[in-house]
């Protein structure tokens, strides 16, 4: 997003101010589905919901019992707005070109052995642009 000039940055914030809030917003759309369907199945685990979404974005087989996992859990709702937040994530930070290679995907920066080049490659770029970002932070908290 790159505006110029007075009226540009009004539309840069504005946009920015939007973004953020949906980001909250869809934080929050997680955590309702997840309190309202272990409401609705006390037995339901959120290790048990987010090991079973790693199963499905890996295209492993799932038991029977995760397989009542990914029904009770409706697993594929926070999946789809998991996605949605690591994308808007992504995108404020400007780091979209990494978008395609990690949103949806098994892991996220936990290497798997099926993980394709680009997403091994995106994995190490995010985690150098972290760390750098990091540092950056806490240079400029230092002053």
């Amino acid at each position: 997003m790159a505006l110029s000039g007075g009226e540009g940055f009004a539309a840069q914030t504005s946009a920015s101010a939007a973004l953020i809030a949906r980001i909250g917003q869809l934080g929050e759309a997680i955590d309702a589905h997840r309190k309202r369907q272990q409401a609705t199945h006390p037995g339901l685990t959120l290790t048990g919901m987010y090991n079973v979404l790693e199963q499905l974005r890996r295209g492993m087989a799932l038991t029977h019992k995760e397989k009542l996992i990914r029904e009770q859990g409706l697993v594929s709702v926070p999946a789809s707005l998991h996605d949605e937040l690591d994308a808007a994530v992504l995108h404020i930070y400007g780091w979209d070109d990494l978008a395609a290679a990690l949103v949806g995907k098994p892991g996220g920066t936990l290497s798997y052995p099926e993980a394709g080049e680009a997403q091994v490659a995106a994995e190490a770029e995010l985690l150098s642009r972290l760390v750098a970002l990091n540092a950056e932070r806490a240079a400029e908290g230092a002053r």
